[in-house]
């Protein structure tokens, strides 16, 4: 999966006419992602008049969450790619759009990819997700999992990984031991 930057689209896009389920998305405020630039979690904004403006992300994660590093104008001259998986209640959407600039002035934009998919399975998985997590918090809630937690389950977990620690000792240093059981 990895890092990612965040590009928001103000300048028109190129959409297919056949998007309808999709016509209640605002497109210029979307947060899309790309992998293209620096994968920083850095915010590109792609202007009206098609200028590209970065913020930089934060690089610790100890800095103040109240400060928010200026946008500045960027330079950039090449492609940049950008895209959004929608999930929606008919359909899934991939969408992908590919941007090309000169100097950081939008010379064309053009849409890459525009792909429906059925959202079957991952309506089936959601499901099922949805049915483990309530069957867990119910038996979480049980009077008697508290003792299963505290007298079971903990202990054992305790036990194993000591046994697992050392059976590791052991195999890592099998060799010494054989070498003193085989001298020669």
């Amino acid at each position: 999966m990895g890092m990612f930057d965040y590009v928001v689209c103000e300048h028109e896009l190129p959409l297919p006419k056949n998007c309808k389920e999709l016509s209640n998305l605002q497109w210029n405020k979307l947060a899309f992602q790309s992998k293209t630039m620096n994968c920083l979690m850095d915010d590109y904004r792609i202007s009206k008049q098609g200028k590209l403006y970065v913020r930089a992300g934060r690089t610790d994660f100890f800095d103040d969450p109240t400060q928010v590093p200026d946008e500045v104008e960027s330079n950039y001259h090449g492609e940049l790619e950008f895209y959004t998986y929608e999930l929606r209640d008919k359909y899934d959407y991939t969408v992908s759009f590919l941007a090309k600039f000169s100097s950081g002035k939008l010379d064309n934009i053009e849409l890459k990819e525009f792909e429906k998919h059925s959202n079957n399975e991952r309506k089936r998985y959601q499901a099922e997700y949805d049915a483990e997590r309530i069957r867990y918090n119910q038996l979480t809630k049980s009077w008697w999992f508290p003792i299963y937690k505290n007298l079971y389950k903990t202990p054992m977990q305790k036990i194993s990984r000591y046994i697992y620690k050392l059976l590791q000792k052991l195999i890592s240093n099998w060799f010494s031991y054989e070498s003193k059981l085989f001298p020669w």
